[in-house]
């Protein structure tokens, strides 16, 4: 049986694939299938997938699917992989030479069901920052305890940064036909693991493409930013022990996005402020006050970029008794239709 399964989603990544493909095919552990779906790219992303292909006949499948979206891209993958462990990878980033080898190395000798490791952000070719869960953890692993350290509230629900047990995965599949899909299926895989384990090393290399689907929604107005309520809503949070971490999980990733509205440049500042009082006013109706939120004062007190920017948000883009409709679903259609127009 093949040990670990890597699989990569693609759409139109071709200034980044190849160094993405090549940093797979150069990893340390050679016991990997490689399966790489393509969403239907405009560009020349099939072609280099195909190519790589007819050279790594016996390491790489290529799928050439119909353009329906990241989770079904991945579910594609999922279906299809033979692997003990699931490692899922974007298409314009790459790994560490020895990433698959550390962390199934790590998974096999602590019977994880997930292995969670750090990641470098790059830009231009250029690491700029880290990204560290445990910045002043000595030792090389640790394992993870879901109440402790307010872990919940600062782990990452993106599944590129972890290696996953086949077991854990199961029958479950990410969801289809939205953004923000990460987030659900990696959360349930959170709170269903037995065992979590930290590998102190930053093994993933994600890199800021603004020609992504998330980094156009980053710059441009969309109406599918709604779309991380319904994330949010496929969250199971029927976990007493959890309920507290995981409502303020849903507000803290609903803020996260809405606050990126400020930078879309089809807006005048005075539509973003219109825009972004409607947004946290329906984030408050759903998830409750901001300021009671334990999660939300948390976050705030412990990261300073995010203080500062809420202390902005609130400052400048919120217009003080704006918003007087006091039914969610009215709210929220009103909020689609500034979107739309």
């Amino acid at each position: 049986m093949i040990k670990v399964s890597v699989i990569v989603p693609v759409y139109n990544s071709e200034k980044y694939l190849k160094t993405c493909i090549d940093s797979l095919l150069n990893q340390t552990f050679e016991d990997i299938e490689i399966i790489l779906i393509n969403d239907e790219s405009t560009d020349n992303s099939l072609d280099i997938l195909l190519d790589y292909e007819w050279n790594y006949p016996n390491k790489i499948k290529v799928i050439d699917g119909s353009h329906k979206g990241v989770g079904h891209a991945r579910n594609i993958g999922i279906d299809l992989a033979q692997g003990e462990y699931i490692m899922f990878v974007d298409s314009d980033d790459f790994l560490q030479k020895d990433t698959i080898k550390k962390a199934y190395e790590c998974a096999v000798s602590t019977n994880a069901d997930i292995v969670r490791y750090d990641f470098n952000r790059v830009f231009n070719n250029k690491k700029f920052s880290s990204m560290i869960l445990y910045p002043n953890l000595k030792e090389n692993t640790k394992n993870i305890h879901k109440l402790e350290d307010n872990y919940l509230l600062r782990e990452n629900l993106g599944p590129c940064n972890k290696l996953f047990s086949r077991k854990i995965i199961g029958d479950s599949r990410f969801p289809e036909d939205i953004l923000f899909e990460d987030a659900p299926f990696v959360l349930e895989k959170i709170i269903k693991a037995d065992k979590i384990v930290y590998l102190n090393d930053s093994l993933y290399n994600y890199t800021f493409n603004p020609n992504s689907i998330m980094g156009k929604n980053l710059f441009h107005k969309n109406e599918k930013i709604l779309d991380i309520l319904k994330s949010m809503d496929m969250i199971d949070d029927s976990s007493k022990e959890l309920s507290e971490y995981i409502n303020s999980i849903k507000l803290i990733n609903c803020i996260h996005i809405f606050n990126d509205t400020i930078l879309w440049k089809e807006l005048s500042i005075e539509e973003k402020r219109n825009l972004y009082t409607y947004l946290i006013e329906l984030v408050k109706m759903k998830y409750g006050n901001l300021e009671d939120n334990y999660g939300y004062n948390y976050v705030k007190e412990n990261d300073s970029f995010f203080r500062k920017r809420m202390q902005i948000m609130m400052k400048y883009f919120i217009k003080d008794n704006l918003v007087t409709e006091k039914d969610e679903n009215k709210v929220y259609l009103y909020v689609n239709d500034i979107l739309k127009n």
